[in-house]
């Protein structure tokens, strides 16, 4: 009887592409349990200012569709990186990964701004290039943008490669539709009520006074967020602009072969970058850039240090929201990831 239980549990079940024991079956299933129970934990705290901002009812609503999400980004990566790796056990890895990864679980069950949605179709959007369907992840990313402005990120690798010839011009429709949809919706030119995409700008009215970062680690945080705001807000959208170009034609002109594991170290460094220079980023900013790096770090085992560091880094802008002040001087944090974007540049050239 033991045997043939053993045999069971170990006896794999043929799904599409995908080899699962029943014992497999039951691994995914507890680790989505745990994360579950992680979130369960602080999913009925709310910050009085998200609350006095949106409203609990509609806050209620976004976490419940934000851990949705979480779900879909952790098959996602066990795909990506079953993909990629060829190896089963590191695409398990990879979805426990994200279900216990803390800047996920904090910003479903605790913000509840919806944003595990837009940072889903950024991976998606990843994804589809990575299996050389460029066009398809633009598409993608004009959902993402739609969703969230912060899907711009991605977009310095896209200009990239379709100076390579990678992808056409038609798709950057996407992404121009998506921004301009968002602009519109956020704005209240048109007459949709979304939510996940009003979200994000109803806490950030309920701000105050604009400061250039907040509590982002960015360049902001080190020569100080509260100086000359209008004036370098406005130098800084055409410096960001600029290097997203700058970004594009330097992969364009780059004689390296377009592996994914390099693609996949472009996507990431975009994403790190634009944020760190970019005007009024706010403690999140960082999704798109921590969920891209654990995808690097099991992609390219060397690399293993880079989500470590970036987490660690979101999280005390996480921390600082949180608390009220930031247990450290941000400048530190910011220094730190400068450290690491000089690195993968290294890396890079």
């Amino acid at each position: 009887m033991d045997k043939a239980i053993r045999e069971f549990l170990v006896k794999e079940i043929r799904f599409k592409k995908y080899s699962l024991a029943p014992l497999d079956i039951l691994l995914l299933i507890g680790t989505a349990i745990a994360g579950a129970c992680l979130r369960e934990s602080v999913v009925s705290y709310v910050p009085q200012e998200v609350e006095e901002a949106i409203g609990l009812a509609m806050i209620n609503q976004l976490k419940l569709f934000s851990m949705v999400f979480d779900v879909f980004l952790a098959v996602l990566m066990l795909d990506l990186v079953t993909g990629i790796t060829g190896n089963k056990i590191k695409g398990f890895l990879a979805y426990g990964v994200m279900l216990l990864f803390p800047v996920l679980a904090a910003s479903s069950a605790m913000w509840g701004m919806g944003d595990e949605a837009y940072v889903f179709f950024a991976l998606l959007s990843i994804s589809y290039t990575l299996k050389g369907k460029g066009n398809m992840g633009l598409c993608s990313l004009g959902i993402s943008i739609l969703l969230n402005a912060n899907g711009l990120f991605l977009l310095p690798v896209f200009l990239g490669l379709y100076l390579r010839k990678e992808v056409k011009a038609a798709a950057f429709l996407a992404p121009a539709f998506g921004l301009a949809a968002n602009r519109l919706i956020v704005t209240k030119m048109l007459p949709f009520r979304l939510p996940f995409i009003q979200a994000d700008a109803l806490l950030a009215e309920s701000r105050g006074e604009a400061v250039l970062s907040y509590h982002y680690p960015n360049i902001y945080q080190i020569f100080g967020v509260d100086k000359f705001v209008t004036e370098y807000s406005q130098a800084a959208v055409c410096f960001v602009i600029c290097l997203g170009v700058m970004i594009g034609v330097l992969i364009a002109l780059s004689k390296k072969d377009l592996t994914k594991e390099r693609v996949l170290l472009l996507f990431v460094l975009s994403a790190m970058v634009i944020p760190y220079f970019a005007p009024f980023m706010n403690e999140r900013s960082g999704m798109i850039a921590d969920v891209a790096a654990v995808l690097l770090g099991f992609a390219v085992l060397r690399k293993f240090y880079v989500p470590l560091v970036q987490v660690i880094i979101s999280y005390v802008a996480y921390s600082a929201y949180f608390r009220g002040e930031s247990v450290m001087p941000m400048a530190l944090p910011a220094a730190v990831s400068l450290l690491l974007i000089m690195d993968l540049i290294r890396e890079e050239t």
